[in-house]
């Protein structure tokens, strides 16, 4: 384990600590989009949307790591190592090896902390500890330059801004429960009185359609780190630009939307030899 996490030069093996299976993968979500300023008009169809004020939350961050020690004395000597670099001015500078990133996070807190091995009695001593960052810059991780994918999969049919999604590296395992979902109407006035049973409702119109939410959910795969690296930043490039992006499905039709978050991250497998990992990644229509 050594040398797995380091943390503003510390090696947290030499604590006995370490990062639990599927305990880092928020560290690889993209960040979500904040709500753009937009007009949802009664006329049209989905939403007419400000460009201009497409912009990220910064992301949040639990890590879940696992502390160990021989005895009581040596356990509390880690755990307040481990405090205290956390209580140093400035953001945590974390290199994980398995991605071959540093992340530059702000110490938020601690959301949960279980403790084994009781702490009077001799003995190993061990516990879980939940703690949540804060990435106020999301896009540092993402290199603008990089905007084109490395191609190579086996065909989706379905293209995102022009490019097949198995370029990135993706498989899609479902896009259609969304995207070809019937939309809703937009509702005229409607109207009840205390004295009447029912509604009174504005008929008198052809209604126009609400935006749909279109999830996408999808395994990427890599044979190497530097393929996924690049990928995945490919990925987030284009869709972090201030336009309207595009989802084209099997036989040309289109839907025009924005980028909105990415949901149930997970690693398949550590990535030391091949990167799979599991996402959903969420559209507003417009």
């Amino acid at each position: 384990m050594t040398g797995a996490c380091i943390i503003d030069g510390t090696d947290l093996a030499t604590l006995g600590i370490f990062i639990l299976k599927g305990g880092d993968h928020d560290l690889l979500a993209f960040p979500e989009q904040k709500e753009p300023l937009h007009n949802d008009w009664f006329e049209q169809d989905g939403l007419e949307v400000d460009w201009g004020t497409l912009t990220f939350k910064p992301r949040k961050v639990k890590v879940k790591y696992y502390l160990s020690a021989p005895d009581s004395s040596t356990f509390k000597s880690r755990l307040n190592a481990f405090e205290n670099m956390h209580y140093a001015a400035g953001n945590r500078q974390m290199y994980v090896r398995e991605f071959n990133h540093t992340f530059s996070l702000q110490f938020i807190g601690v959301s949960d902390y279980q403790h084994q091995g009781g702490y009077y009695k001799t003995g190993q001593k061990s516990a879980h500890i939940t703690v949540e960052y804060a990435d106020n810059d999301p896009l540092a991780m993402f290199s603008p330059a990089i905007t084109l994918p490395l191609g190579g999969g086996i065909a989706t049919r379905v293209l995102f801004n022009g490019t097949d999604f198995a370029d990135y590296g993706l498989i899609i395992q479902e896009v259609y429960s969304t995207a070809l979902r019937i939309r809703k109407p937009k509702k005229g006035l409607v109207q009840t009185f205390a004295h009447l049973s029912g509604a009174v409702a504005d008929l008198g119109f052809i209604p126009q359609k609400e935006s749909r939410e279109i999830e996408i959910k999808c395994t990427l795969l890599a044979d190497t780190l530097d393929a996924f690296w690049t990928n995945y930043t490919a990925l987030f490039n284009q869709m972090a630009k201030q336009e309207a992006l595009t989802i084209t499905l099997v036989g040309g039709e289109q839907i025009n939307c924005y980028y909105q978050a990415m949901a149930n991250v997970k690693k398949l497998r550590p990535f030391k030899s091949r990167v799979m990992m599991s996402f959903s990644l969420k559209f507003n229509e417009v």
